[in-house]
C-alpha cells in the first residue's frame, strides 16, 4: 500500500517542478514581421542614395536591410513606391510647449495653464514625428 503513495507523491513533487519551470519562462511573443519596400534609401552612412531596398521588421525592431525587392514568406508587406526612407531626424533646439498665441511671456504665464502646455506640448511632438524628427532637445518652453 506504501508503494502508490511514495508513486504519487514524487508525480506530484516533478508535476509541481515542471510547473514552475514553466512559469520561470517569459510566454513566447508571437513572431510579427513586416517587410517595407522603397524605391530610395538614405541610411546616414554611404554617402549616395540606395534603392530599391527592403526592410524587415520583426516584432517592431529593424532586423534586416538589403539591396533589391525581396519577398518574405508571412511576413505582411508595406509597398512604399517611390518613398525615400531615412534614419530618424534629430532637432537639438526646439521649444516644445503652449501654443503660440502671440502674448507676451508673462501674460503667457499668467493665462495659460498646465493642460495647455501639455496639449502644445503635444501638437508640436505630433508635427516633428510627422516631419521625420524622432529625437528633440527641448531648450525650454517659457511656461513653468
Amino acid at each position: 500500500m506504501a508503494k502508490p503513495l511514495v508513486s504519487f507523491a514524487s508525480l506530484a513533487v516533478a508535476s509541481l517542478s515542471f510547473s514552475a519551470i514553466a512559469l520561470a519562462q517569459p510566454a513566447a511573443r508571437p513572431t510579427k514581421t513586416v517587410v517595407v519596400h522603397a524605391a530610395h534609401m538614405l541610411d546616414g552612412v554611404m554617402k549616395e542614395m540606395q534603392g530599391p531596398v527592403t526592410v524587415t521588421i520583426v516584432n517592431d525592431r529593424i532586423a534586416d536591410v538589403k539591396p533589391g525587392i525581396l519577398r518574405v514568406d508571412g511576413a505582411d508587406v508595406v509597398e512604399l513606391g517611390e518613398a525615400t526612407l531615412l534614419p530618424g531626424l534629430i532637432d537639438a533646439h526646439k521649444h516644445m510647449g503652449a501654443p503660440h498665441t502671440g502674448m507676451n511671456v508673462f501674460q503667457a504665464r499668467l493665462t495659460i495653464g498646465d493642460l495647455e502646455a501639455a496639449i502644445g506640448s503635444e501638437a508640436s511632438a505630433r508635427k516633428l514625428l510627422e516631419e521625420g524628427f524622432t529625437t528633440v532637445r527641448n531648450v525650454g518652453s517659457g511656461i513653468p
